[in-house]
């Protein structure tokens, strides 16, 4: 058994194994063979990071045998075997014998600093046989201790022949491989969770984090997307060397080209050491990422025309924003408008630059009375290039009454107060009017007679009717009745003559006057 490294990608080659190895290059020198000799075919010594707290070796990747026969069993067919840069992994791969049979190593293992192996149990020399009775275990333990990214490939080719006690072939042989492959480590990174983000935009910055697990200082130098939407947010973040152990947090962002679930890689260009033949030149390492593109709802106005009179066509535009970031193909199409009324879509361009508006006229034109106030149906604006589905669509409603409908009458704002007027000066009073000197009396008339009028006699009666006189206190003075009725009868006589008797009082004074003058 041989095994080299290379840096051409290879396969085996008849019985021989030769090193599988990617080549993407290194800046600083390699890391010093240990003190063993190449000749050796002990492992190498672990390069030892005082600060670094790796475990001795990552735990071997192996696969069950696929072919099963008769004559042994192997506990894998396959040996993957991770180890960072300066460290050492170790793989073992264990052939069981089921019967007696002649067991045959055929190649030898080579032993280096970076890789080698050894036997251990009832194991043939090598290029040589050696009879393995049932339960017999031959063991081959294999190193990788990479000083360099290249890779390691490798094979263990063997050959069994079952025999009798004595050692006579008694059928036909079995041939099997094992393959070994060296995986050396260079970068720790975390994934790049970016969670739900609009397609054509761009996600805030998300923290990305890089471990050197190597044992030397390590360049980090740049994020290439490949093809993918993750980008280096901070330019002036890279490059920068990260000691052994030692982690970063570099921003990125993340921009979906579609709708949907998203994941897949990116790289991050570094430049770890290489051997003396190797190539100085910056390497790549895988990254991985995920996300979730969504699609940004576009966005139409609504128009209301009003109150409009029957056969009358009144226009309006609607305008339909494209925030997706990426062109767009628009569609108009009415729905769910009411009866007796009339809606038509003008012309408009379709096509939306990210970012873009378009009005899009409407028109609407009664039919008759019909038509209700308030809803009159709407207009679905439909992407025909979304890969959402739904596709990404927007609705502009419309609304609108007929002359029979009065809308309602919006409430007035209250009159504002005026100012009070400002008070006027009191106007002077005026002198008082000199009273006139009284007018004397004038002579009374004198009384006159009332008439008297004799009443007409009742029919059918004998009793005279009493006619009041001037004089007709007098006789009832003469009749014997007390003074007291005197003035009585006086005042009921003279309350006929008030008003004669007034004047004449005021007359005879007036006469009084005069002679006494």
């Amino acid at each position: 058994m041989r095994s080299r490294i290379t840096r051409p990608k290879t396969t085996l080659i008849g019985v021989s194994a030769i090193a599988l190895a990617l080549s993407f290059g290194a800046a600083t020198p390699a890391l010093a063979a240990p003190a063993d000799s190449a000749d050796s075919k002990e492992p190498t010594a672990r390069a030892e990071v005082p600060h670094l707290a790796l475990p001795e070796a990552s735990a071997p990747r192996t696969r069950t045998a696929q072919s099963e026969n008769d004559l042994f069993s192997l506990s894998s067919d396959r040996l993957e075997i991770d180890a960072a840069l300066g460290y050492r992994g170790t793989g073992t791969v264990t052939v069981t014998a089921k019967r007696d049979i002649r067991f045959g190593n055929q190649g030898e293992p080579s032993v280096t600093p970076e890789y080698g192996a050894k036997f251990t149990g009832v194991c043939p020399p090598y290029f040589g046989t050696t009879i393995m009775h049932a339960g017999d275990q031959c063991t081959l333990e294999y190193y990788f201790a990479p000083q360099s990214h290249y890779s390691l490939g490798a094979g263990w080719n063997m050959r069994a022949t079952p025999v009798t006690p004595a050692g006579v072939p008694d059928g036909d042989p079995v041939d099997a491989q094992v393959s070994i492959n060296g995986n050396p480590k260079v970068l720790e990174t975390s994934q790049v969770d970016a969670g739900s983000v609009p397609v054509g935009t761009t996600s805030d910055p998300i923290e990305f984090r890089v471990t050197n697990i190597t044992a030397f200082d390590l360049p980090i130098l740049a994020i290439n997307s490949w093809g993918s939407p993750v980008r280096l947010a901070d330019p002036a973040s890279l490059p920068r060397t990260l000691a052994p152990g030692e982690s970063a947090n570099i921003p990125v962002t993340y921009s979906p080209y579609s709708v949907g679930e998203q994941s897949g890689a990116f790289l991050v260009s570094a430049h770890p050491p290489v051997p003396d033949w190797g190539t100085d030149r910056p390497a790549s390492f895988i990254a991985n990422y995920s996300g979730i593109g969504v699609e940004v709802p576009l966005t139409a106005t609504d128009a209301d025309f009003g109150n409009v009179e029957p056969g009358t066509a009144t226009d309006r535009t609607v305008t339909v924003t494209n925030p997706t970031g990426r062109r767009v193909l628009l569609t108009a199409e009415l729905q769910g408008t009411s009866g007796g009324s009339e809606l038509t879509i003008g012309d408009f361009d379709p096509y939306l630059a990210p970012g873009a508006q378009v009005e899009v006229p409407v028109t609407w034109t009664p039919a008759d009375l019909r038509s209700a106030s308030g809803e009159l149906g709407s207009i679905v604006f439909t992407d025909q290039w979304s890969a959402s589905s739904p596709k990404n669509s927007a609705v502009s409603r419309l609304a609108g009454s007929t002359a029979s409908v009065q809308p309602p009458v919006e409430p007035t704002d209250p009159t504002a107060p005026t100012d009070p007027t400002a008070p006027t000066e009191p106007t002077a009073p005026t002198e008082p009017t000199a009273p006139t000197e009284p007018t004397g009396p004038t002579d009374p008339t004198g009384p006159s007679t009332p008439p008297t009028t004799a009443p007409a006699t009742p029919s059918g009666t004998a009793r005279p009717a009493i006619m009041p006189t001037t004089d007709a206190a007098q006789p009832l003075a003469t009749t014997g009745a007390p003074e007291l009725w005197t003035p009585l009868a006086a005042a009921a006589g003279g309350a006929l003559l008030l008003g004669g008797v007034s004047l004449a009082l005021v007359a005879r004074k007036r006469r009084v006057s005069d002679e006494t003058a």
